[in-house]
């Protein structure tokens, strides 16, 4: 099989795989929606998402070069992995946790969250055909832990290992960058 045939088939598999979950992955988001927990205090949601995620094989643990933070408070965070058949690259995809008081996910963290999960739900499926490795970040209090600084941001050290990180965040205007990205550029 070509590259090109491959990564078809590949990429196939992953939209197959993720709309076979279609009903799985909406509740996840309407359960975290419906959790509406605020920074630092996404228990259930974070329970949620790691639960989910070692359903498709992923290895849990904490972030340890943000440890110190995430005993003070960043309790929730968490790093799920899942190596590919080899070496290779390592995805990160961030997933933000929480909800805005008084307002919910009015920012739409709860799709945020999903967006990682469902991604990491279809790319599980062929993680064993490819090379490389994947890492799903749980990252709470986005909105509100120090300083307006994000769980994000402490956890920035986290992302080093990884050759890219990604993120969606939903919108309801068209993106007024091109292309439709924000803070892209390497993490010295």
């Amino acid at each position: 099989m070509t590259n090109e045939k491959l990564r078809k088939s590949l990429k196939k598999k992953v939209c197959e795989v993720i709309d076979a979950n279609r009903n799985r992955i909406i509740k996840i988001s309407d359960t975290i929606h419906d959790y509406a927990e605020l920074g630092t205090e996404e228990f259930k949601t974070s329970k949620l998402c790691k639960g989910e995620l070692e359903k498709e094989g992923f290895k849990i643990r904490k972030p340890e070069a943000t440890l110190k933070a995430f005993e003070e408070g960043l309790r929730t965070a968490f790093i799920a992995e899942m190596a590919g058949k080899g070496p290779g690259p390592c995805v990160g995809i961030l997933g933000e946790l929480d909800a805005l008081i008084d307002v919910g996910h009015g920012c739409g963290h709860n799709m945020i969250a999903t967006s990682a999960v469902g991604a990491a739900i279809g790319l599980a499926a062929i993680m064993d055909q490819i090379d490389g490795s994947l890492k799903i970040y749980g990252c709470p209090a986005e909105e509100r832990y120090l300083d307006n600084s994000g769980g994000k941001a402490i956890m920035i050290d986290e992302f080093k290992p990884c050759d890219v990180t990604v993120m969606m965040h939903p919108a309801v205007r068209e993106p007024d960058v091109e292309p439709p990205a924000a803070g892209v550029g390497p993490i010295e």
